[in-house]
Formats: C-alpha cells, sequence, structure tokens
C-alpha cells in the first residue's frame, strides 16, 4: 500500500510541473529576434560616431588637449566636478594641472570658455574643434561667415 501511495504522489507531481511547463507563455519569433539593450558603458566606449564639419559633438569624442574630434570615447578627467576628455595619460594629467588647458576662447564673443560645458562643433580642418559658449553663439557665428 505504501508503495501505492508513493508511486501516486510522484506521479501526481510529476503531472503537475509538466502541466506547469507546458502552460508557460510561448514565446514568439518577434519577441526571440528583439535586439538587446547594451546597458554597459564599458562595451559602449568602443562605439565609432562619425561626424560632418559644422556638426556638434559631445564632450567625450574630443580631446580636450589637442583639441580635435575623435571618433571613439576619449578617457574621462573628473576635475572639481566637471568632465573633461583626454586621449592618453599625459592629456589626462595636464588637463588636472593646468587650468589653460580646460578653456577655450568662443569664437563669436571671444571669450573664455570651460571646455567642459561648451558647445562643440567640428570645424572639418583635420579634425579639430570650436567651442562655444552655446548652440545660439555658434548658429550667429556660422550666419556671420556664411555658412
Amino acid at each position: 500500500m505504501r508503495r501505492i501511495l508513493y508511486a501516486f504522489c510522484i506521479a501526481a507531481v510529476s503531472g503537475a510541473l509538466l502541466t506547469a511547463c507546458n502552460n508557460a507563455p510561448e514565446k514568439t519569433a518577434a519577441s526571440r529576434e528583439q535586439p538587446q539593450v547594451v546597458q554597459d558603458q564599458e562595451a559602449l566606449a568602443h562605439i565609432r560616431l562619425t561626424y560632418q564639419p559644422g556638426d556638434y559633438v559631445p564632450t567625450e569624442f574630443v580631446c580636450m588637449m589637442t583639441d580635435e574630434y575623435r571618433e571613439m570615447r576619449q578617457r574621462l578627467v573628473l576635475f572639481e566636478g566637471r568632465a573633461y576628455f583626454g586621449c592618453c595619460e599625459k592629456c589626462q594629467e595636464l588637463l588636472t594641472k593646468n587650468a589653460s588647458m580646460r578653456t577655450a576662447i568662443d569664437p563669436f564673443t571671444s571669450k573664455p570658455v570651460d571646455k567642459a560645458t561648451a558647445y562643440i562643433v567640428l570645424t572639418g580642418n583635420n579634425d579639430k574643434v570650436m567651442y562655444f559658449a552655446s548652440e545660439e553663439n555658434y548658429r550667429r557665428f556660422a550666419e556671420n561667415r556664411g555658412d
């Protein structure tokens, strides 16, 4: 009798497990083909972007020591709560030690601008960039030049 009860219990549990597995929602072809969103910042660091002359360039794609656009994200340099970027260890070191490397002159106003907060534009001359205090300053500068 004990063996019959034991066998019955095993059969009942097995049946319940099989039923539960069969009731799981089936993945559709569309859900299997959806790309995964990459949240890992390290993986994103290797994404290459290209810009045209006159385009806004995000700060992380500019070596702020050489004032050049780079196709890959640059090394982060945090200084006094602001984010600067350099292409190598030497650039990182100089950005922290030399205040003049963290500022540029806005071509429209001829006033100093902090590179960490600047509106950066690719000039088209050997990947060089210009720093503006705002997008509006860049627009007015471009209008005056006839761009």
